[in-house]
C-alpha cells in the first residue's frame, strides 16, 4: 500500500472532522446566543415610512393594558463620546431582556423611566476603553452635553466568531424618558414574546407600515442543515442495512431449503431453534432499524411553507434573487436598536450553506479512500474505524456534559456506522 494514499486519507480525515467541528461551532453559537430571542416582532420602521413616536406608544399603553409587556427601541444615529463614535438607542425596561442581553447591574428599570432618570447601559468593550478596566456601574459619561449614569453593562459578545455577524456599531442603551421632549422621538421597533397576551393585541394597535417576523419559525430552519447531512449519511446506512437484510433473507431461504423435511418439520425447528430465532430477529430488526433511523433524522426537520414560492419552485435564479432580497431587506429594517440577531441568523444561514456541501464532498472523498485502503490493509481499515469510534464517544461525552448541540455527535456517529457496516457487509457476504 502506498504511503501517499495513507497521507491523503489522513489529511482528508482531519479536514472532514475540522469541517464538521466548524459547522457545529457555528450552529452552537447561534443556538446559545438566540435561545431567548424574540419570537414575534413588529417592525414599525418599515424603511423609514413610519413616524411612530413615543407619544403614540404611550397612547397605545393607555388603550390596551395587555401591551405593557412589550419592548421598544429607537436608534438615534451616530454620536461622539470621549472622541469615540457610538450609537445611542432609546429603549424601555423590556428591550434588553427580550433581546437576550446578559446585563450586569440594574439595567433600565420601569422606575427609572417613571422618574425620567438619565441612565444608560453600556457594553463591556466601551466600559474597558473608557473606564480603564474598573467597574463602570455608577460612573457617568457625557453625551450631547448631558451626563448619564451607568446602571448596567451588557455582554457585547466581543469574540472572533460573533464579530463576524456584527455591523460594527458600538451601542449605548438609554432610558427613553431621559430626553427632553421625548414624546416626539421616533420609535424604530416594537416587539413582544410570542403567545403572550400582548402578542394577541398587536393586530389591533392601529400601527401602519409594520412587519411581523416570526423568529421561532426561522430559527427552526437553521437546524435543517444538520438534517440534510444526516439524511444523506442515513441513506447510505440504509442501503447497507437493506443489503444485509436481503443477504439474510437469501441465507435463511437456503438454510430452510437444506434443513427442511416434510416429515420432520417440527424436529427441524426444535433442533435449529436458536439459529431460526436469530434469523427471525434479524429479519424483523433491520427494517425497524432503517425506519427508526429516518425518524431520528427528520425529527428536527422543519419546512416553512409560508416562504415557499410554489410557482417558481424549480427556478434556481429566482430562488437566489429572492434570498438576496430577503436578506438585504431584513438587514436594513429589523431590530433598529441592534441588528446583531438579524445578522446572526442571516450570517449563520450563509455559513452553514457554504459548509454543508464541503462536508459532504469531503465525506465522499474520504469514503472512496477508505474503501480503497480497506482492500489493501485490514490494519489501516481498523485504525480508521477506531479513530471515528473514539471521536463519536468523545463527542457523546461532550454533548452530555456541556449541553451543546448534538450535531457533531450525529454526523460522526453516522460516519462511524457507515464504516462499521461497510466492514460487516464485506465480512458477512464473504462468509
Amino acid at each position: 500500500m502506498k504511503k501517499s494514499k495513507i497521507i491523503i486519507l489522513a489529511v482528508v480525515t482531519i479536514s472532514l472532522l475540522l469541517s464538521v467541528l466548524t459547522f457545529t461551532s457555528v450552529l452552537n453559537n447561534y443556538k446559545v446566543q438566540s435561545k431567548n430571542t424574540i419570537k414575534s416582532l413588529q417592525n414599525v420602521k418599515s424603511m423609514g415610512k413610519s413616524s411612530f413616536t413615543v407619544k403614540d406608544y404611550e397612547n397605545i399603553l393607555e388603550t390596551y393594558e395587555d401591551l405593557n409587556d412589550i419592548a421598544i427601541c429607537g436608534d438615534l444615529g451616530s454620536k461622539t463620546v470621549k472622541d469615540k463614535t457610538v450609537t445611542p438607542v432609546l429603549i424601555n425596561e423590556n428591550y434588553l431582556s427580550y433581546n437576550n442581553f446578559s446585563v450586569e447591574g440594574d439595567g433600565i428599570t420601569a422606575e427609572m423611566i417613571k422618574n425620567n432618570s438619565k441612565t444608560a447601559v453600556i457594553g463591556k468593550t466601551f466600559a474597558k476603553k473608557n473606564f480603564y478596566g474598573k467597574t463602570a456601574i455608577g460612573k457617568t459619561f457625557k453625551l450631547d452635553g448631558i451626563r448619564y449614569r451607568v446602571t448596567g453593562i451588557y455582554d457585547d459578545k466581543n469574540d472572533k466568531l460573533n464579530n463576524l455577524f456584527k455591523d460594527g456599531k458600538e451601542r449605548i442603551y438609554i432610558n427613553y424618558s431621559a430626553f427632553d421632549n421625548y414624546e416626539n422621538l421616533t420609535i424604530d421597533t416594537i416587539s413582544c414574546i410570542d403567545n403572550t397576551r400582548a402578542s394577541r393585541q398587536f393586530d389591533y394597535m392601529g400601527i401602519e407600515n409594520f412587519k411581523r417576523v416570526d423568529f421561532d419559525e426561522r430559527n427552526m430552519a437553521v437546524n435543517d442543515f444538520t438534517v440534510i447531512i444526516s439524511f444523506i449519511l442515513t441513506v447510505i446506512i440504509a442501503i447497507y442495512l437493506l443489503r444485509l437484510w436481503l443477504y439474510s433473507l437469501g441465507s435463511t431461504g437456503r438454510f430452510l431449503k437444506a434443513s427442511h423435511s416434510k416429515n420432520y418439520l417440527f424436529p427441524m425447528i426444535k433442533h435449529n431453534f436458536p439459529s431460526l430465532l436469530l434469523r427471525l430477529l434479524v429479519f424483523l430488526a433491520l427494517p425497524v432499524g432503517i425506519f427508526l433511523l429516518f425518524i431520528l433524522c427528520f425529527r428536527n426537520f422543519h419546512i416553512v411553507y409560508n416562504y415557499i414560492d410554489t410557482e417558481n419552485l424549480f427556478s434556481v435564479p429566482h430562488m437566489l434573487d429572492t434570498l438576496g432580497a430577503v436578506l438585504g431587506k431584513e438587514h436594513t429594517t429589523l431590530f433598529g436598536g441592534n441588528t446583531y440577531f438579524t445578522n446572526l441568523y442571516n450570517g449563520t444561514l450563509l455559513v452553514l450553506l457554504g459548509i454543508t456541501p464541503v462536508i459532504l464532498s469531503l465525506f465522499f472523498f474520504f469514503y472512496y479512500l477508505f474503501c480503497s485502503i480497506s482492500k489493501e490493509s485490514n490494519l489501516a481499515k481498523y485504525i480508521v474505524i477506531a479513530v471515528f469510534s473514539a471521536v463519536t464517544i468523545t463527542s457523546l461525552i461532550v454533548s452530555l456534559t456541556t449541553g451543546l448541540s448534538y450535531s457533531f455527535l450525529e454526523i460522526s456517529a453516522l460516519i462511524t456506522g457507515i464504516l462499521i457496516l461497510k466492514s460487516i457487509k464485506g465480512y458477512v457476504i464473504k462468509k
